[in-house]
């Protein structure tokens, strides 16, 4: 449990698992009235947090809490979690005000939530997971990208970085098409329980006047954004069904649809398919060691991946802009295995990476 999650509960980190589970009651009460005290939610919550004080051994704390959280992570003994699925990086645009309070985030902060996982798994025999969106959060591009602009580039980009991290990538359904966050214009064109009674309560308690004073936050925020119908074509109903879907298609599905992208070879889907192959094909990425590269660039995500003799790095611009970076010399580049652009440069002693680029290379 991360320090973000004690501080949204008001518990401190030395809490006992009944402060915690009374703690977690009381939100799930105040953001699901419709919810009982007493529902089974608060026996799961206190099921999961004494599972975590069983696997931890009290004579090895010490060694793995130099991040926090490894003490509950496999060891040599067998015991304790053997994969991990973090939530640190998608708390990022939360601010003091939580679900509400919308803050900006650089990729410093995403690039170092990231890479602990990786230093902190190393000093233990557990295996890492990397995801950007799930059923429970905004679409990738639109929260993390730009869906805009530079949707195309963006979304690859991101793909870029979920599929040459040092972890099982995870891919939500519509992310290798670049689906984005639906515009919900009422309260009732949604399904979420979360935003549904976030909105109820703010126009109960005059916070809000009408859905107009919140639908920013709730385009951004809400849980359906990743529940909409699979966009298979530019049909009605995006081709997911003959009837009525029980939540809204996406108007963007006559743009962004499988249909249109499987025959294109310049499209988001080829685009996640070419990585997926090279990510099989190369043992580099899957199994070698991540070392990070110009970790004070305000805009560039640069690392290496090694095993044995062989090298491959990767240099993602997390910007609409063009970034300048060096990341080694002129001759190093022995071939460019992936980029989202045309014509990327080998130049590693003066790289200019353009908005959104992804650069996936063999070198020396």
């Amino acid at each position: 449990m991360s320090g973000d999650y004690y501080t949204r509960l008001g518990v401190s980190r030395d809490a006992t698992t009944d402060e915690i589970v009374s703690a977690y009651r009381e939100k799930l009460v105040e953001t699901h009235p419709d919810v009982s005290d007493d529902s089974d939610a608060s026996e799961r919550t206190k099921t999961l947090i004494r599972a975590k004080e069983v696997l931890t051994d009290e004579t090895e704390r010490s060694r793995y809490d130099r991040l926090g959280h490894d003490r509950y992570l496999a060891r040599e003994s067998g015991d304790g979690l053997n994969m991990t699925y973090h939530y640190g990086h998608t708390l990022l645009d939360y601010g003091e005000d939580g679900w509400w309070d919308i803050v900006d985030w650089e990729v410093e902060e995403m690039r170092e939530v990231l890479t602990k996982w990786v230093q902190q798994l190393e000093v233990t025999d557990a295996w890492n997971t990397v995801y950007l969106g799930t059923h429970d959060t905004p679409r990738i591009v639109s929260r993390f990208g730009n869906d805009d602009r530079y949707h195309y580039e963006s979304a690859t980009m991101l793909a870029t970085l979920l599929l040459t991290f040092p972890a099982t990538p995870f891919v939500y359904q519509g992310d290798e098409l670049g689906m984005t966050n639906y515009p919900w214009s009422s309260r009732e064109e949604m399904r979420d329980a979360d935003a549904t009674n976030r909105v109820r309560l703010a126009l109960e308690e005059g916070r809000a006047e009408d859905f107009a004073d919140v639908q920013d936050v709730v385009r951004y925020r809400s849980r359906d954004n990743a529940r909409t119908p699979m966009q298979w074509s530019d049909r009605e109903q995006a081709g997911f069904t003959d009837g009525e879907p029980w939540i809204p298609v996406n108007p963007a599905h006559e743009e962004i649809n499988a249909a249109d992208q499987r025959g294109r070879e310049d499209s988001i889907l080829a685009y996640y398919r070419d990585l997926i192959d090279l990510r099989h094909d190369e043992e580099t990425l899957v199994y070698g060691v991540y070392d990070l590269l110009a970790e004070d660039h305000p805009r560039v995500w640069a690392y290496e991946r090694t095993l044995e003799e062989d090298t491959i790095l990767v240099a993602l611009n997390w910007a609409g802009r063009t970034s300048r970076v060096a990341l080694g010399d002129a001759d190093t580049v022995r071939s460019v295995l992936a980029c989202n652009y045309d014509d990327p440069g080998t130049d590693l002693g003066s790289l200019a990476l353009r908005p959104y680029e992804a650069r996936v290379y063999r070198v020396n």
